[in-house]
């Protein structure tokens, strides 16, 4: 079953604690990280999250957890991205490889 959202009419902090408030057993989930991250970056803009104050972004924060499904820090892990960066971009996976050593057969 596939819903769509339309959370255009929540556009104060304190329409996202009632929503918090109200919704306790429904759970959302994205269909892809990419569209959970445009999301969430969309989000952080229309609330303007860096002006507001602490208590207000922790609602913010709860809201952001409890509709993509994310956890406290991963929530807070793109937060600090956004703050840091201004965008939302999944990173690529690096993996550390220690060099290799030429294969000298004696």
């Amino acid at each position: 079953m596939q819903l769509i959202m339309n959370d255009w009419g929540l556009q104060t902090v304190e329409q996202a604690r009632l929503f918090l408030e109200g919704s306790q057993v429904v759970e959302f989930r994205g269909r892809t990280t990419q569209e959970k991250y445009s999301w969430v970056e969309e989000v952080l803009i229309r609330f303007g999250y860096h002006l507001l104050s602490r208590d207000e972004r922790g609602v913010l924060r709860r809201y952001v957890e409890k509709v993509t499904g994310y956890s406290r820090s991963q929530v807070s892990r793109l937060i600090a991205q956004y703050t840091r960066t201004g965008r939302l971009r999944k990173r690529k996976y690096r993996r550390h490889r220690f060099p290799q050593r030429p294969n000298i057969k004696t």
